[in-house]
């Protein structure tokens, strides 16, 4: 029997304790997702290297077997300011901590490993079961003109061996509908002070993950640093609206922030305190004029560099 890719299904759930399968359901733990990527079965081979009286491979031992997965996520709220979205666990899993407010959701970058939360994640192809136990990733944002605006996370994990499974009761509804990146719906936006005219910006948490199988330890997927950069393509303006080429000469920082949305329970705003911007260079688009530079967030007071918040 075929198995059909648009039947593909996606459930994702916090461990309580690390890599124990708490039993994501499709009715509380579906996430809608897009650009859907996985490799279940990774593999770290191991040569045995033998030296026979004749030419050829000598068959290799599995070493490090893990499981990894993408794919991207519409940015939007729950629908209620307040209430946590449907996929704050996967931005926890990416090491943000999640502090629930009366008016908002806020999420913030930790270095405590103490801290850092872990997803298993089920996925379903048309009848397979693929499960992922202590799952851990990292994020990156994407606001581009005239597109959805979009969370692409990407996740290592434990391997477990698949199933013949399907979803049952799958609801999408903590889900909402977003809305397009553009003048009306993203706004305020400010770079250094400046409110820029702008065609897109990219926003990378650039988590190390590093997955660990030593003897005396347990199979583990660590978050073991984060830089995390970004690109902004905008309109060139003149030196006196502006000197970016001055503020990159001087490694200047400023703060940036993006609200996408505009209703309470629909809005997610990012803010960055300390960022820098290198590599200028020109482009076009329509006959316009378009600077595009390079994004470094830096902390100040530590785990700051990134806050997002649903409100």
């Amino acid at each position: 029997m075929s198995l059909s890719t648009r039947k593909d299904v996606v459930l994702a759930k916090l461990e309580g304790t690390y890599g124990t399968d708490p039993t994501p359901t499709g009715a509380a733990n579906a996430i809608l997702v897009s650009n859907l990527q996985i490799s279940p079965l990774q593999m770290t081979p191991v040569e045995r290297g033998l030296i026979r009286e004749w030419f050829g491979n000598s068959e290799s031992i599995p070493g490090q077997i893990f499981g990894e997965v993408s794919f991207e996520v519409e940015i939007q709220g729950s629908g209620t300011a307040g209430t946590a979205t449907a996929y704050g666990p996967l931005l926890q899993a990416c090491g943000l901590v999640e502090t629930d407010g009366a008016s908002d959701v806020q999420y913030d970058p930790t270095s405590s490993e103490a801290l850092m939360k872990s997803v298993t994640i089920f996925f379903y192809r048309d009848g397979v079961l693929h499960e992922m136990n202590g799952a851990r990733g990292s994020v990156s944002l994407s606001f581009v003109n005239q597109q959805i605006p979009k969370y692409r996370f990407r996740f290592q994990g434990q391997y477990v061996r698949p199933v013949d499974a399907a979803p049952t009761g799958v609801s999408y509804t903590a889900f909402k509908t977003p809305a397009i990146v553009n003048a009306t719906n993203t706004t305020p936006f400010t770079l250094h002070s400046i409110s820029p005219v702008v065609a897109s910006l990219e926003i990378d948490l650039a988590n190390n993950l590093v997955y660990r199988d030593y003897i005396g330890g347990s199979k583990k997927v660590l978050i073991t640093d984060r830089k995390p950069t970004g690109r902004i393509v905008m309109e060139a303006a003149l030196m006196a609206t502006k000197n970016w080429f001055q503020s990159i000469e001087t490694a200047a920082t400023g703060a940036l922030q993006v609200q996408q949305g505009q209703s309470a329970g629909y809005i997610v705003v990012v803010d960055a305190p300390s960022v820098q911007l290198i590599n200028p260079s020109y482009s076009d688009s329509d006959g316009i004029a378009m600077l595009e530079m390079d994004l470094i967030f830096n902390p100040t007071t530590g785990n700051n560099e990134i806050k997002i918040t649903a409100k």
